[in-house]
C-alpha cells in the first residue's frame, strides 16, 4: 500500500514558534483560532418548530427526524443554536457519547447548545479547517488541552490555539485533493466490501447445496416434503431437529440482569453478541459469573452447538469451553449417528427459515419448540462427515480471502488518514496534483 512518504515535500520549511517540534511550509502561518473563526452564538428561540434538527455523528453532521421518536429530545429546542451552511460545529469535550470533534454543515438547521458553532472569516476555507481538525481528532490531538472531569477544551483555550494556515488558493487545492482521495478510497473500500459479501454469499450457497443435495448429482432424488430443502438423495432422510439432537435452553432468572453482584467470578458467560462474532468456533467471552450468577444461569458443556434465538437470530457456533448462557441462546448436542459439524452446517443452512419462523412470532424471537420442529436433511453418517470436511476446507480458504480483504480495507483507511494528515499539516505538497 502506497504511503504518504511517496509524495514530495514543500521546497522549504520553518519551525513553528508556538510548537517547537512542528515544522510548517515557509509560506504558511500559525494563526490563533480567534482570528480564523467566530462564534455564531445565535439561539433558535420560539420559532424552532420550523427549523431542521442536526446532529454530530461519526458520518459528520446529519439531519435528524424529530417525528421519528428515536433518540432523546428536550421539551423545547429554544436554547438550541442556529447552524448555517459551511458552519463548523466543534464538540470540545470528550465523553463516551461524543463520536467526533468536528463537523461541517451542508444545510441550515439547529443543534444542541453543548457544541460551539463557528463560522470562518474571509480568507479561510471552512473545509480546510474541518479537514485539519478531523485529522487532529483522529490522533486525539486535543487531549493535551483537556481540563476537568469531562475533559473539556475551554472555549478561550481553543481560541488561543493556533492552526497552520496556507494561502486561500492553496487551502482550496488541499481540500480538493482530500475530496479526491476520499472518493478514491471510499470507492475502493466499497469494491472490497462487495467482494467480501460475495464470498460470504458463495459460502452460504455452498453449505445449503451440500447439506441438502450432497456431492453426487447423479443419484436418484426424492422430494423431502419441505419447500426450502426441495429434493434430496433418495437414500437420505428428513428429520426434525429435535429428533437428531438434544436441545436445551439457557436461562438467567435474576432481575436486573446487569446486577454487579452476579459477575466477575470463574464461570464464562456468553451472550448473543459473542455467538455473532464467533468464526464457527466460539473461543472467547467478555464476562464471567460468580457462584450467585451461576446459580441463576445455565451452563453448557464444551462441544455444544449454540444458537441465538433473540437479537442475532440464527447465528450459530460450536462452544470450545464450558460456559453459562442466558435464555436468548439454545444449545444442541447431536444424537448418536449425527455428526456435530454436519449438524452445525445444517443449522446454518436453516438461517432463512429461522427468519421466517421468527417473523411469525409476536416477540420476533424463537423458542425450543419452534426450532426443534424445523426439518433438516440427514444423510448416512459417513456422508455427513465427508460433507462437513469438504465444507470446512472450502470455508477455511474462503475465510482467509476474507481476512485479506478486511486487512486491505484497514490499510486503505490508514492510508487515507495518513494522506489527509500530511496534506493539512504541510508534510506533503499536493498543489500540482489537483
Amino acid at each position: 500500500m502506497m504511503s504518504a512518504s511517496k509524495w514530495k515535500p514543500y521546497p522549504s520549511y520553518k519551525e513553528s514558534v508556538e510548537r517547537k517540534s512542528m515544522q510548517i511550509p515557509s509560506h504558511w502561518e500559525m494563526i490563533p483560532n480567534r482570528h480564523l473563526m467566530k462564534l455564531r452564538n445565535q439561539k433558535v428561540g420560539e420559532d424552532w418548530s420550523s427549523t431542521d434538527l442536526l446532529s454530530l455523528t461519526l458520518q459528520g453532521i446529519i439531519l435528524r427526524d424529530i417525528d421519528s421518536g428515536v433518540g432523546k429530545y428536550p421539551a423545547s429546542f429554544e436554547t438550541y443554536q442556529i447552524v448555517e451552511i459551511d458552519d463548523l460545529v466543534f464538540c470540545l469535550f470528550d465523553v463516551a457519547e461524543t463520536p467526533r470533534t468536528i463537523g461541517i454543515s451542508q444545510q441550515r438547521g439547529m443543534i444542541t447548545g453543548a457544541y460551539d458553532v463557528l463560522t470562518c472569516v474571509d480568507g479561510v476555507s471552512p473545509n480546510f479547517v474541518h479537514d485539519y481538525y478531523l485529522a487532529i481528532d483522529f490522533i486525539k490531538g486535543l487531549e493535551p488541552y483537556y481540563t476537568g472531569l469531562r475533559n473539556v477544551v475551554r472555549t478561550d483555550t481553543f481560541n488561543q490555539m493556533k492552526t497552520p494556515i496556507p494561502p486561500l488558493d492553496e487551502q482550496l487545492k488541499i481540500t480538493k485533493f482530500i475530496k479526491n482521495i476520499d472518493f478514491l478510497t471510499t470507492s475502493l473500500q466499497r469494491i472490497l466490501k462487495e467482494r467480501a459479501k460475495l464470498l460470504e454469499e458463495k459460502r452460504s450457497a455452498l453449505i445449503t447445496q451440500l447439506v441438502t443435495k450432497g456431492f453426487n448429482s447423479d443419484v436418484s432424488m426424492k422430494y423431502s416434503g419441505i419447500d426450502w430443502i426441495g429434493d434430496i438423495p433418495e437414500h437420505w432422510n428428513s428429520k426434525k431437529v429435535k429428533f437428531v439432537s438434544k436441545i436445551f435452553r439457557g436461562k438467567f432468572g435474576h432481575r436486573p440482569r446487569n446486577d454487579p453482584k452476579l459477575y466477575n467470578g470463574q464461570y464464562p458467560f456468553v451472550q448473543t453478541g459473542n455467538v455473532a462474532r464467533a468464526n464457527k468456533f466460539l473461543t472467547d467471552y467478555d464476562q464471567t459469573l460468580n457462584e450467585l450468577g451461576r446459580s441463576v444461569s445455565e451452563e453448557f458443556p464444551a462441544g455444544t452447538i449454540v444458537m441465538a434465538i433473540a437479537a442475532n437470530i440464527g447465528d450459530v457456533a460450536i462452544l470450545t469451553f464450558d460456559a453459562c448462557f442466558p435464555d436468548s441462546i439454545v444449545g444442541f448436542n447431536p444424537n448418536q449417528n449425527m455428526n456435530q459439524e454436519y449438524l452445525y452446517y445444517s443449522l446454518r443452512a436453516l438461517a432463512s427459515e429461522l427468519d421466517k419462523v421468527a417473523s411469525q412470532s409476536t416477540q420476533q424471537n424463537l423458542n425450543i419448540e419452534l426450532v426443534g420442529n424445523l426439518v433438516i436433511p440427514v444423510p448416512p453418517e459417513k456422508e455427513q462427515i465427508a460433507i462437513s470436511k469438504y465444507i470446512s476446507e472450502v470455508e477455511q480458504n474462503s475465510m482467509q480471502s476474507t481476512e485479506k480483504i478486511e486487512k486491505l480495507i484497514s490499510q486503505v483507511k490508514e492510508y487515507r488518514s495518513a494522506l489527509i494528515s500530511a496534506a493539512v499539516t504541510g508534510k506533503i505538497d499536493v498543489r500540482e496534483s489537483v
